[in-house]
């Protein structure tokens, strides 16, 4: 069970180390802005802060502790008088001595609490030495009621003392995880292993596993909590108090640019119109590009999803087009693709109606509302049109005049589809038209 327990923490460490990435970074951000103002080291300054609130929390948990083992070992003192026989005078002395023990090692921790408390404000031990200390103490109270709690097994059977000293001790004290894990292991092992010995009653020993493991969980989730807390508390503070002097700042630089901005605002938005116009056509062309094309698909698809209506996609290619441009000229190739694209756009009847360039000689004509043979004939006219512009193509195997191949898939979509794969679709058939011969029409 001990085993089951210590796995757990280390489970837990592994998924709250992640946790508190957020507050690390913020507080090297801040440092690194402090450090950039010539100021202290906020790392240094921010375990210095813990060391201190520890100390300050040792000091009360000592003076505590001492009256309380006091009082206890006064009344052990008593009562052991008042019993006789061998046993009870053996567990009352034994019960004194870890009284005396405990005295003892936090009377020494009231002391060194008591002097380094000013050591530390004057900088003179270091804060890792503070933090180890207060593990080392904790490490050992955590221990010593795991030991108490074993001799509480012959008389009432209890873990109360073992279950209190370990959420007193996670919830005073800020430490860091890994830190932590000192004391729960020492203190839980001992109490694991010695259990056994000291509870001869299986069944009140699995319960006592049970109920101290469910403590330990407990305790250490609040102890990581709250030292997360303390953690972004502090980060938050330094990084208010920084923020506020680069607001200052900031606000002065914001006022100088306001003016500036204000003059070029009007000059901004006219340029930005004209690029939005630009933006959305063919430069060579003058027809809508992939840009136009996808603003006009996310309106017009969303549009057939909710009413259930089809949308026709036709690829349009022009065949051979790369031995025209070679044999021709770029020039002719140009005056070519703005002919082709005029007569493809000439087939726009109504507003739902729409033709891109998609690049180089392909085009892209979308119609919404047909059926498949409204869109073959529409594909079919528009090559037989281009076709009768009569452009020589003396280097086209297909005819002495350009021509090109189509592609249509149609589709009537649902939520799940998506446009790029009707294009692709389009594109598949028009590929195929041109295996099959070019200057065709395919519909897949």
């Amino acid at each position: 069970m001990t085993i089951i327990v210590l796995a757990i923490f280390v489970m837990t460490l592994e998924r709250r180390q992640s946790m508190y990435q957020n507050q690390v970074r913020k507080v090297k951000a801040v440092h690194y802005l402090y450090c950039q103002n010539g100021r202290q080291d906020l790392s240094r300054q921010f375990q210095k802060e813990i060391a201190q609130k520890n100390i300050e929390r040792a000091r009360l948990f000592a003076g505590t502790i001492i009256a309380i083992e006091a009082a206890l070992l006064l009344g052990n003192l008593y009562f052991s008088h008042q019993s006789a026989g061998f046993i009870n005078s053996f567990q009352s002395t034994r019960y004194a001595l870890m009284y005396v023990i405990m005295i003892g090692i936090t009377g020494m921790c009231f002391y060194w609490a008591s002097r380094f408390k000013t050591s530390l404000e004057q900088d003179k031990i270091k804060t890792a030495v503070v933090d180890w200390l207060v593990v080392v103490y904790l490490t050992f109270v955590m221990t010593w009621s795991a030991v108490i709690t074993l001799f509480d097994q012959a008389l009432y059977g209890g873990v109360s003392a073992y279950l209190t000293t370990l959420v007193i001790g996670s919830i005073l004290f800020h430490v860091s995880s890994r830190k932590m894990l000192w004391p729960y292991i020492i203190s839980l092992g001992t109490l694991g292993a010695g259990m056994p010995f000291f509870q001869p009653s299986s069944a009140v020993l699995l319960g006592h596993y049970i109920n101290v493991g469910i403590f330990a969980i407990l305790s250490w989730l609040i102890s990581q909590t709250l030292y997360r807390n303390f953690v972004q508390d502090l980060a938050s503070r330094w990084e208010i108090k920084d923020k506020n002097q680069l607001l200052k700042q900031i606000n002065v630089q914001l006022s100088e640019e306001i003016i500036f901005r204000q003059k070029i605002q009007g000059e901004l938005e006219t340029a930005n119109q004209e690029l939005e116009k630009l933006s959305l056509k063919d430069d060579l062309t003058g027809i809508p590009n992939r840009r136009s094309l996808d603003q006009f698909l996310e309106r017009e698809w969303n549009r057939a999803v909710r009413e259930g209506s089809s949308i026709s996609f036709l690829m349009i290619d022009i065949d051979y087009f790369k031995a025209f441009n070679d044999n021709y000229g770029h020039s002719s190739g140009d005056n070519c693709l703005i002919k082709v694209a005029q007569s493809i756009i000439a087939h726009c009847r109504r507003s739902t109606d729409f033709v891109a360039r998609l690049g180089g000689e392909e085009f892209l004509f979308i119609a919404a509302n047909i059926d498949e043979a409204g869109a073959v004939n529409l594909a079919n006219h528009i090559r037989e049109d281009i076709q009768d512009l009569n452009i020589i193509h003396e280097y086209s195997p297909v005819a002495p005049y350009l021509t090109v191949s189509i592609g249509i898939t149609v589709i009537s979509p649902v939520a799940k589809d998506q446009p790029q794969t009707s294009i692709d679709q389009a594109d598949l058939a028009m590929y195929k038209a041109k295996q099959a011969g070019r200057n065709r029409v395919v519909i897949l």
